[in-house]
């Protein structure tokens, strides 16, 4: 890791922002530069810009956030750090940065802002306050403890590296030299050696409690599965039987019900069809009063067009008089309108003269207003001004005296409290000492709680100790209990088996179970045989009955089709006679209109024979045509009948076959299978009536047998289900002794380690009392000038408080008097202007007056003369005034001329309008009287006795629509009835004649419920027989598994015990403590080699017996061996420098070390070690590596070239000047 650029803002005395860059020529050619200035200037605020950039941390102030920033310049309201660096991955830029409210320095602290850029594509690779922290741990390697211990030796704390102790000197050699990854590798290593354990632990448990069935309860438990797999069979089919029975007298019950319902629709249609017959004859009128819509249309319009015209002419007719009298006013208005206009000309061409001379005079009148109105405004404004100036004065004298004396007090409130200067400085120190001394204090208070903990610990692990071993006892007595109860059970099970086995019995139970199923098949099967054979005979009478019936309902069809045929010739006859007919009477009105000799206008002829008026009738015609459409309905209705009648029959006759057919080939097999039932049971199948006589007393003596070995195999399974989980009870109560002894061990393990740890927090409590003195001690010293002598054991904030308070009063002081300073000498400068104002104000106001006297005494004579020639008018309002008459005259004459115009020719309008209106109303009253004689003449024929009856028989199209739908729909309603209650019967008389069984439904539904409670225990028994043999030979599936799995974990756990024996242990310990060793030898070598160049005394070697620790060869010694901690200041010094150098040399994947700061510290060199240390620093210049030092050794400053210099100025801040150092600000 390299540092390429500094920038900062405002911290501690460096107030404004810097820029300093680290790629200048001048750090390159050297290797080596120094930031140089005295004590306070702010030299070790710089590597604090660059820790605060990093890390949002210093070595001084620990983390900076919102709740304290002692960081920021005083009188500032915002600060940043920002370092560019470069690493192994590539070259980045972390910013950090920090305001107050409103950026006002008395603003109140704002949450800090930290963020990692790309320095090459500006991309923000993060800028949460956290992820920054870990982004910059994982791209540099280090975190803040181990930067400031390899990279920036801060003040102070020069030798941590070299005082810390081997574990923390663990993780930085770690980072440094990527060395991690060993301890990765200990801790998965004994990571996977303990899962192999556990997992070899898994499978012989899991193989401990696989106990599969013998062979011999395998091969019963399969016979038994086939004899129940038969059983099942057969009852599934006497249930399927028993079950069409049902449904056959279900369907009969619904059919016979359907059937008696039928009168009561026929009822209800009846009904329905007598409330109906008012609304039919309303549609036949309706019907036949369409027929005349489109002609009481036409007179209707007629009618309406001559009731308008007649009103149209009324209303003209009133109006006429009026237009007349409103065509004489408009001349008269027009007369009087041309005389007004006249005199308005007049008066006009006299006033022109006079309104000329008028605006003249106030013309020269306006010119005097403006210069009279600016000097009498001059005028007041400066008398306002004057006063209040003179105001203003006597405020501010009384101000300053008042400013005067508060300056007064302040100066001697600056004097009294003068010490607290220093805290200015000084007061970051102090707070690193309280906080220090807080944490130990805060660390003092967690070990006494840790020393509570671990004294309960030894009261709870002894405790635990007892009450394992009690356990253990009991639990040891329990397994007794329980070894001597499965002894007892085992006898049991013997006595009960009778010197049989098991499978014996449940041999016999099956063969029972066998036996009765056999019986039952063979009842229910003769029973099947006799229902087929009574079924087939019936099937066979029912088909000659529907063969005669079909034969008769063929023949009737053939002559109802003969005759359809016959009417429908008919009625097409009588259909076109009556078009015809209806034709004829349409054309009354043009009959009229026929001369003879003339010829017609549609057809030529010259001899018209319905001329004069024997026009044939329609109405014997239309009421034979009615007949004939009835006759052929009910016909056609017939046809319809016999055809679903022969589709039924047909239907019938095919259902029959099939059912014959079915019974026909049940009948061998029903046969076949009583033989092979008679045999297998060793009875007479001949004669079927004594065979179902005698199967009962068969059955009895069956189920005696077979309920007395369900009894002994039941009785037996559960003893040997006892005993089972008897052995189960005992092989978990053995694990859980010896469980118990395990935890018995493990408790008086953990009481031993109790004790330890114990000891060890007694320890460490002494260290942090030695500690917590020399902290003490330490912030007495610098806290004493400030006239604190004790440091309280509680409220070190309120201490620490007291001292900022202190320290901010002082700053607040000094920039109160400069404020009031600043106030004081601005309110002197306003006064004396102030006087001075004043007396040039009374001079301009005298010229003032003066100019205004003048102008008001010529303004005077104007307004005079103006008055006399035309009082208290306006000229151009006179002039308007005119103008404005002569228009108004105008338009009036204009507008009654108009007016004139318009009566005129409204009134020849109206007259034209009435002439014509008595044209069209004498033509129109003719043509209505011509149509409505001709539609009189039409209602008449039509059967209205007048226009009332007509209008009254009117329907709208929608109540038609609907009347004539509810009619067909009663129509249809009674066809599908008639249809469904001769299919219904039909259907009730078929399914009769299938006579599928005489028992009544409750006998059936019994004995449907009773093969299907047979049938679910066989299932459940076949079930749990299946579900045993499957699970047995999963369980020896899983039984071949595990034992090929356990024979290779065994040879796995094997492997990796080898491999845990040499490098594997739980905190990773044993394989990084030897690698780390290798790494440290390392490191040693390359510290002694700068240690040689800088003081041949000392070799630096490992320690025997703690692999991290360090010891010195003392070369003028006799080579004695002794331990760095015995080392002085200067010689600490030199081993701690050679250390950093052999740190910077080493590198791994990650982190690499190019840039060292050093702060502090050659103070304590003589002058020819501290020259050979600065020779072997510039030495590194030929490795790329920068080194900086913070020094007030002159020599150090003499000898080295490149600076960095650190310079106060005025007000407690300073300026930084150097090669690629620039003030941004």
């Amino acid at each position: 890791m390299r540092i390429l650029r500094i920038r900062f803002k405002n911290l501690n005395s460096l107030a404004g922002e810097w820029d300093i860059d680290l790629t200048h020529p001048s750090y390159g050619a050297d290797g080596i530069f120094a930031i140089t200035g005295p004590t306070g200037a702010g030299k070790t605020t710089v590597l604090d810009a660059i820790c605060l950039a990093l890390y949002a941390s210093t070595p001084r102030l620990n983390r900076v956030s919102k709740g304290a920033n002692d960081i920021m310049s005083r009188r500032t309201g915002d600060c940043f750090a920002e370092v560019t660096f470069e690493t192994q991955s590539g070259r980045y830029r972390c910013h950090w940065s920090q305001h107050r409210a409103r950026r006002k320095p008395d603003g109140e602290l704002q949450n800090p802002r930290h963020e990692l850029v790309d320095a090459n594509s500006g991309d923000i690779l993060e800028s949460n306050l956290r992820g920054v922290s870990d982004r910059i741990e994982s791209v540099t390697g280090m975190d803040f403890a181990r930067f400031t211990r390899s990279m920036l030796l801060a003040q102070g704390a020069f030798d941590t590296f070299l005082r810390a102790a081997p574990d923390d000197r663990a993780p930085i050699l770690e980072q440094i030299t990527g060395t991690e990854i060993y301890s990765r590798i200990s801790i998965r290593t004994h990571e996977r050696t303990r899962a192999e354990r556990a997992r070899l632990d898994t499978l012989t448990a899991e193989l401990a409690g696989m106990q599969p069935l013998s062979e011999e309860e395998e091969r019963e438990s399969r016979t038994r599965l086939s004899q129940l797999q038969d059983t099942d069979a057969e009852l599934s089919k006497q249930l399927e039987q028993t079950r069409r029975s049902i449904s056959w007298l279900d369907t009969i019950a619904d059919l016979e019900h359907e059937t008696a319902r039928i009168p009561e629709r026929w009822k209800d249609l009846g009904t329905r069809e007598e409330a109906f017959a008012p609304e039919r004859q309303r549609l036949d009128r309706a019907n036949r009063a369409l027929e005349l819509a489109a002609d009481h249309a036409g007179l209707s319009g007629l009618r309406d067009q001559l009731e308008q015209d007649r009103s149209a002419l009324g209303e003209a007719q009133a109006q006429l008089p009026e237009r007349e009298r409103a065509s004489e006013q408009a001349q008269q208005s027009l007369t009087q309108a041309e005389s007004i206009l006249t005199e308005r000309q007049a008066e006009q061409t006299r006033m022109t003269p006079i309104l000329r001379q008028a605006r003249e005079l106030d013309l020269r009148l306006a010119e005097k207003a403006g210069p009279i109105a600016s000097a009498t405004k001059r005028l007041d404004a400066r008398q306002l001004e004057r006063e209040a100036l003179g105001a203003q004065q006597d405020q501010d004298m009384a101000a300053l005296d008042t400013k005067r004396q508060a300056l007064d007090a302040l100066l001697a409130r600056i004097a009294e409290t003068q010490s607290d200067a220093a805290l200015v400085e000084q007061l970051a120190s102090i707070r690193g000492r309280l906080e220090t001394l807080t944490q130990i204090r805060a660390q003092q208070a967690t070990q006494a709680t840790d020393l509570r903990t671990a004294q309960m610990r030894i009261a709870e692990t002894t405790d635990l100790s007892t009450q394992a071993t009690q356990t253990l006892q009991t639990r040891r007595q329990a397994l007794t209990t329980l070894e001597t109860d499965l002894d007892q059970r085992r006898r049991a099970l013997d006595s009960l088996l009778e010197q049989r086995t098991l499978a014996d019995w449940r041999n016999d139970r099956a063969a029972a179970q066998n036996r009765d199923r056999l019986l039952d098949a063979l009842g229910s099967t003769a029973t099947s045989l006799l229902d087929t054979r009574h079924a087939i005979t019936a099937l066979a009478t029912r088909r000659e009955a529907l063969d005669r019936e079909h034969t008769e309902v063929a023949s009737e069809r053939a002559a109802a089709t003969e005759q359809s045929a016959a009417l429908e010739r008919e009625r097409q006859l009588l259909e076109t006679q009556l078009t015809l007919v209806r034709r004829i009477q349409s054309l009354e009105e043009a009959r009229t209109q026929l001369a003879d000799g003339e010829p017609c206008p549609l057809c030529g002829a010259t001899h018209h024979p319905y001329a004069e008026g024997n026009i044939p009738q329609g109405d014997a015609t239309a009421k034979a045509l009615d007949q004939i459409r009835a006759r052929l309905k009910d016909i056609q209705d017939r046809l319809g009948e016999f055809a679903i009648r022969q589709a039924q029959i047909a239907k019938e006759l095919e259902g029959i076959a099939s059912r014959d057919g079915e019974y026909r080939d049940r009948l061998p097999e029903l046969e076949e299978r009583i033989a092979a039932l008679g045999s297998e049971l060793d009875l007479d199948t001949t004669d079927l009536e004594p065979l179902i006589a005698a199967l009962p007393e068969h059955r009895a003596k069956t189920q005696s047998d077979l309920e007395r070995s369900t009894r002994v195999v039941t009785d037996a399974e559960t003893l040997e289900h006892e005993i089972g989980a008897q052995s189960k009870a005992i092989d978990s109560e053995r694990t859980q002794v010896a469980a118990l002894e395990r935890e018995a061990l493990e408790a008086r393990h953990q009481q031993s380690s109790a004790e330890q740890a114990l000891a060890e927090v007694e320890r460490q409590t002494e260290q942090l009392k030695s500690r917590e003195r020399d902290a003490e001690q330490a912030a007495l010293q610098e806290m004493d000038p400030f006239g604190i002598t004790t440091v309280p054991t509680e409220g070190l904030d309120a201490l620490l408080a007291q001292l900022i308070e202190r320290r901010d009063g002082w700053q607040t002081r000094q920039q109160d008097r400069l404020d009031r300073e600043q106030r004081i000498l601005r309110l002197e400068g306003q006064i004396q202007q102030r006087v001075e104002r004043i007396a040039r104000l009374e001079r301009e106001s005298v010229a003032d007056r003066e100019q205004l006297d003048r102008l008001l005494g010529e303004h005077d004579a104007l307004a005079e003369q103006r008055q006399t020639l035309l009082p208290d008018l306006d000229p151009d309002t006179e002039e308007v005034r005119l103008h404005e008459t002569i228009l108004s005259a105008q338009a009036s004459r204009d507008a009654a001329h108009q007016t004139l115009s318009a009566a005129a020719r409204d009134l020849d309008l109206l007259r034209s309008r009435v002439a014509a209106l008595t044209q069209d109303i004498r033509v129109r009253a003719e043509r209505a009287h011509i149509s409505e004689d001709a539609f009189v003449a039409r209602l008449l024929k039509a059967g209205f006795s007048d226009e009332s009856d007509y209008v009254a028989a009117r329907l709208n199209e929608e109540e038609r629509t609907a009347i004539a739908e509810r009619a067909e729909g009663l129509a249809r309603e009674r066809t599908e009835l008639n249809a469904h209650e001769r299919e219904t019967t039909m259907r009730l008389t078929t399914e009769r004649q299938r006579a599928l069984t005489d028992r009544s439904r409750a006998d059936l539904e019994a004995t449907a419920t009773r093969l299907e409670t047979e049938r679910n225990a066989l299932h459940q028994e076949i079930g749990g027989l299946g579900q045993r043999l499957e699970d047995n030979a999963q369980l020896k599936t899983r039984q071949r598994e595990r034992l090929d799995a356990m024979a290779a974990q065994r040879i796995e756990c094997e492997r990796w015990n080898r491999l845990h024996q040499l490098i594997g242990s739980a905190d990773g310990k044993k394989y990084r403590n030897f690698a780390q060793g290798l790494t440290f030898d390392i490191m040693i070598g390359h510290a002694n080699r700068q240690l040689e160049r800088m003081n041949d005394r000392y070799l630096l070697i490992r320690n025997q017996t703690q692999p991290l620790e360090l010891d010195v060869i003392d070369k003028d010694q006799a080579g004695e061996i002794r331990s760095t901690k015995n080392l002085s200041g200067g010689e600490s010094f030199i081993v701690s420098l050679a250390l950093a150098l052999g740190l910077s040399q080493m590198a791994s994947q990650t982190v690499r070390v190019d840039s060292l700061f050093l702060d502090e510290g050659f103070g304590t060199l003589d002058s020819e070690a501290l020259e050979t240390a600065l020779e072997t620093l510039a030495g590194l210049r030929r490795d790329g590596k920068l080194i900086g030092i913070i020094s007030h050794v002159p020599a150090l400053k003499e000898r080295i070239g490149t600076q960095i210099r650190v310079t106060p100025t005025r007000g407690g801040r300073s300026r930084i000047q150097g090669p690629g150092c620039r003030d941004v600000s």
